[in-house]
C-alpha cells in the first residue's frame, strides 16, 4: 500500500516539474497537447495489450449443489465411505470451457448468458456502504489530506511567480521536487532506525500492528494502524502554516519547498492509512468499499476546489493557511475516536456488515 500512495502521489508532483519545463519551452497550451498526446498512446497500450480476463464461476450455492450431485451419482462407493469416514476429495462438474482467441479478447462487452447483471448494483452499492461509519470517516480523511495539497497546489504559482521570488514556470516545476522528496520520505522510513524495519505507510504500521498486539495479548486490531496519524497531525499543519506565514513574509525560496515537502510526505500516509484501515475492518467488503471512499475523497477535493479561490482573495494567504493548518489538524485528531470507539463501531455494525457480504455481487474474476 505504501508503494500504491508513493506512485499515485509521486506521478503527480514528478508531473508538475515536466510541465513547467514544457510552459517555458513550449508554451502552456503544450501541457495540455502533451497530455493528450500520452492519454493516446495509453488508450492503445490498455485497449490492445491489456486482455479481458473475466471469468464467471457461477453461483456458490449451484456449484456445491451440483459437486454433491456428482459425489453422490459418481463411480462405486470405496469401503471409507461404507464405514462413514469423512472423503478428503471431491470431483468437480465436468465443464467445457474454450479459450478465446485474441480478437475476443478485445471485445468491449462480454455477455455471459448464465451470469445475471449486475451493473445497476455495482453502481449503488458502493453508495449504500455510507452507513458504515469507518467506510465514511476513512474517505473523509482520505479526502481531507488531498484538499489541503490543493491549497498548495493552487498558491504554488500565484506565490513563487511574484516578488521576492520572481521563479519562471521551470523553476515553479522544479519547486515540486520537493513534495516529490517527501512523498518518498512518507514511502521511505523518515529516521534512520526505521530505514531497515520497513516502510513508513505500509511496512511500518504492519510492523507497529505486531508490537501493539503482543502488548494486547496477541489480538491484532485494525485501530491500531491509526496510530501512525500522529505524525500527520503535526507535520500537516506545520506544513501549511510555514508555507503561508512565509510566503507572506517573504522568507527565502527554501523554507518554501520543505513546506511542500512536509505536505508531500503527508499525502502518502494520509491516504495509506485509511486505506488499510478500512481494508483491516471490513475484509470482505474491502473492493467496494474503496470505490465509496474514492467516492468521498474526489467530491470533498472537486469541492473545496471551487471555495480556495475566493477564500484566498478574501482573507489572503497566511490568514488562509493558518486556518487551513488548524483545520488540518482538527480533522486528523479525529482518529483519537475512532482508536477509543472504533472497535465498538465496528461490532455494531457486524449484522449489517454480513448481510451486505452475502448478498454481494460478483462471481466474475
Amino acid at each position: 500500500m505504501g508503494a500504491y500512495m508513493m506512485m499515485l502521489g509521486g506521478s503527480s508532483f514528478f508531473a508538475s516539474v515536466i510541465a513547467g519545463f514544457i510552459g517555458d519551452g513550449q508554451g502552456w497550451q503544450w501541457v495540455l497537447y502533451w497530455c493528450a498526446i500520452f492519454n493516446a498512446i495509453a488508450f492503445v497500450i490498455l485497449f490492445f495489450f491489456f486482455e479481458e480476463t473475466m471469468y464467471y464461476r457461477g453461483n456458490n450455492v449451484e456449484t456445491l449443489a451440483a459437486q454433491e450431485e456428482v459425489i453422490t451419482k459418481g463411480g462405486a462407493v470405496t469401503p471409507d465411505e461404507e464405514k462413514g469416514a469423512p472423503v478428503s476429495t471431491i470431483s468437480s462438474p465436468s465443464r467445457t470451457y474454450r479459450k478465446k482467441t485474441y480478437l475476443q479478447k478485445l471485445n468491449l462487452f462480454t455477455v455471459i448468458p448464465e451470469k445475471p447483471n449486475e451493473l445497476l448494483a455495482h453502481i449503488y452499492r458502493p453508495l449504500l456502504l455510507l452507513r458504515f461509519p469507518v467506510i465514511f470517516w476513512c474517505g473523509f480523511q482520505y479526502g481531507s489530506n488531498l484538499m489541503w495539497f490543493n491549497v498548495l497546489n493552487g498558491t504554488a504559482a500565484l506565490i513563487l511567480t511574484s516578488p521576492p521570488y520572481n521563479f519562471s514556470s521551470s523553476l515553479v516545476g522544479v519547486a515540486y521536487v520537493a513534495p516529490l522528496i517527501g512523498v518518498l520520505l512518507g514511502y521511505f522510513p523518515p529516521s534512520i532506525w526505521l530505514i531497515f524495519s520497513g516502510l513508513w505507510a505500509g511496512k511500518a504500521g504492519d510492523i507497529l500492528c505486531l508490537k501493539l498486539a503482543r502488548r494486547n495479548g496477541g489480538i491484532r486490531e485494525p485501530e491500531q494502524r491509526l496510530w501512525l496519524f500522529l505524525v500527520n497531525l503535526f507535520i500537516m499543519p506545520a506544513g501549511l502554516i510555514l508555507w503561508g506565514v512565509g510566503a507572506a513574509h517573504g522568507i527565502s525560496w527554501g523554507g518554501l519547498v520543505i513546506g511542500l515537502a512536509m505536505v508531500g510526505f503527508c499525502l502518502t500516509t494520509g491516504g495509506g492509512v485509511p486505506i488499510n484501515y478500512l481494508v483491516d475492518s471490513y475484509k470482505d467488503l474491502s473492493g467496494e468499499g474503496l470505490i465509496t471512499m474514492i467516492l468521498i475523497r474526489n467530491t470533498m477535493s472537486f469541492g473545496f476546489n471551487y471555495g480556495i479561490t475566493p477564500w484566498l482573495t478574501t482573507s489572503g494567504v497566511q490568514n488562509t493557511l493558518v486556518a487551513v493548518g488548524m483545520l488540518a489538524f482538527g480533522f486528523t485528531a479525529t482518529f483519537f475516536f475512532f482508536v477509543k470507539f472504533g472497535k465498538t463501531i465496528r461490532r455494531a455494525s457486524a449484522r449489517t456488515y454480513w448481510r451486505y457480504v452475502e448478498t454481494g455481487v460478483g462471481g466474475t474474476h
